[in-house]
């Protein structure tokens, strides 16, 4: 299980007045785009990110905010093993990876059985 499998979509239309309202994610944003967009943001030995906030502006731009660094919000617990089958997809230094991600790769491995 990756963490791309476990991913957690969520659309918001802000409507520029203070309003805004959450809506049905759609556009094509699947398990597919999602591998897609982190396994072209890769970089070796540097990982890729964890989370990102996409905004879609009325004129069609696109801006991104790509987490590379911070745990994720999940709404349900993330079982660590799907950490280490993401650290194996998406390999990081261990120089370069924040205490967290160390702790639930530790736990991880510590709970796997292969």
């Amino acid at each position: 299980m990756s963490l791309v499998a476990l991913q957690e979509i969520h659309a918001r239309v802000d409507w520029g007045n203070g309003r805004s309202e959450n809506i049905a994610p759609s556009g094509g944003f699947d398990d597919d785009t999602l591998t897609a967009m982190r396994d072209a943001m890769y970089q070796p030995g540097l990982g890729t990110w964890f989370s990102a906030v996409l905004r879609v502006d009325p004129s069609g731009g696109i801006d991104g905010e790509f987490n590379y660094d911070d745990e994720p919000q999940w709404a349900a617990p993330v079982d660590p093993i799907a950490y280490v089958t993401d650290a194996k997809k998406y390999p990081r230094d261990v120089k370069l990876q924040p205490e967290w991600l160390q702790a639930k790769l530790a736990d991880g491995h510590g709970r796997r059985h292969d």
